[in-house]
């Protein structure tokens, strides 16, 4: 059996061991505070470049989300002025209905209701706003549904009007009741405007239903995005907590050993007594 004082193996082995352990538990420690296992890329290079990545997506995602619920909300604005006007085009048709019959008296005042509510759908055509931007109009709304610059995540809608010259063509809106035959005229532009209205509904109706279900499918992907960038980063506290514990019980042990080793050669000296 050697001994050897200038140079002591089993101290600087013990130490290497020391020196591992402690930075096992250091990670582990920093990882069950952090709650996460990337947090450099010298952790995972690998796993932190395509975390970016995912994390990137998400956001975009979420966003995205917000933009269909807000397409929709816009939507529904113009769904229920829509509505309103149809109530006014319900009252229109009444009263031409009843300026169409030769008993009736008081046109005037027949002609006076009709002209306010004539202007009531003009001003609904241009006051009905979704925040600061004008619902009815003549230009196009689109709305980005998704992460990419495609034209699969993107939906178009073209503005539509609620105002009586552009439901109604001209005799809505310039048309009267004072006479038998103008009522009759003025029942049929009604009708046309009816129909305008119940085409501009159905429209706004499937933009509405072609958003949801495209929300839907970014909600699905946004979940399984967060849950694929969860395995890549978030820490196992099960397994950290195990790493942490072994790390632990051999930091102790060494220490223990260490001293050991740091007295191996002090039994030299007994040789030295003769």
């Amino acid at each position: 059996m050697a001994f050897r004082i200038a140079t002591n193996t089993a101290s600087i082995n013990t130490q290497k061991y020391l020196s591992a352990n402690q930075a096992t538990q250091d990670k582990a420690l920093q990882r069950l505070s952090s709650g996460t296992k990337v947090a450099s890329a010298k952790d995972d290079a690998a796993g932190a470049a395509i975390s970016l990545k995912l994390n990137v997506k998400a956001a975009s995602l979420a966003k995205g989300i917000d933009n269909g619920n807000q397409a929709i909300g816009m939507l529904q604005t113009a769904e229920s002025a829509m509505n309103t006007a149809s109530n006014i085009l319900l009252r229109l048709k009444e009263l031409a209905t009843q300026a169409a019959s030769s008993n009736t008296v008081d046109r005037d005042k027949l002609e006076t209701e009709s002209n306010k509510l004539e202007t009531a759908l003009d001003n609904i055509s241009t006051s009905t706003k979704y925040g600061d931007t004008a619902v009815f109009g003549t230009g196009t709304f689109t709305f980005q549904l998704g992460d990419t610059n495609s034209t699969s995540e993107q939906v178009s809608f073209s503005q539509v009007s609620v105002s009586a010259a552009s439901i109604g063509a001209t005799s809505l809106a310039t048309g009267g009741l004072d006479s038998v035959a103008s009522a009759q005229a003025y029942i049929t532009a009604v009708d046309t405007a009816i129909a305008s209205i119940n085409t501009n509904k159905a429209t706004i109706g499937a933009t509405m239903n072609q958003i949801q279900f495209q929300v839907d499918n970014m909600t699905s992907m946004y979940e399984n995005t967060k849950a694929a960038n969860s395995t890549i980063t978030d820490a196992d506290f099960a397994g950290e907590m195990a790493d942490f514990t072994k790390a632990q019980i051999l930091q102790q042990s060494g220490v223990s050993m260490l001293s050991q080793a740091n007295q191996a050669p002090q039994m030299a000296l007994s040789l030295l007594k003769g």
